[in-house]
């Protein structure tokens, strides 16, 4: 997965984490990675930029984030996309005709024209 707009670091996703490579920073354009704090006993886990947590805040001064306030806001979201269940299957239905109907329609005739002319050949050697 690429990440950062400037450099392109590549990140390697882990699944580790259900929003593992999916928050962006909006200040920067990289990923937010999932730290564990433990000050003074006390263990938090918040969710920071990785280009704030490798190179300081005078790289990117996004905020941390509190893992308890991520997972809130993202079933927020997700619960907002699916009051509306009409609209989220008219988007999906038509996110899959637009791809049905691409480019892909001719790739599939290509490789069904390659598949043809190999059981052609077989048959024919079979055949001898």
């Amino acid at each position: 997965m690429f990440s950062g707009e400037e450099n392109k670091k590549r990140r390697v996703y882990s699944s580790k984490y259900a929003l593992s490579s999916l928050c962006v920073c909006a200040k920067c354009g990289d990923v937010y990675r999932r730290i564990a704090w433990n000050n003074r006993g006390v263990r938090s886990v918040v969710w920071r930029c990785c280009t704030r947590w490798e190179n300081g805040p005078s790289a990117c001064d996004a905020p941390t984030v509190k893992e308890e306030e991520l997972q809130s806001a993202t079933v927020k979201a997700i619960n907002k996309v699916f009051s509306v269940p009409d609209e989220v299957l008219d988007t999906l239905n038509n996110n899959i005709r637009e791809i049905i109907a691409g480019n892909n329609l001719s790739e599939l005739e290509t490789v069904d024209k390659k598949i043809a002319d190999k059981q052609a050949i077989l048959l024919t050697l079979l055949k001898a």
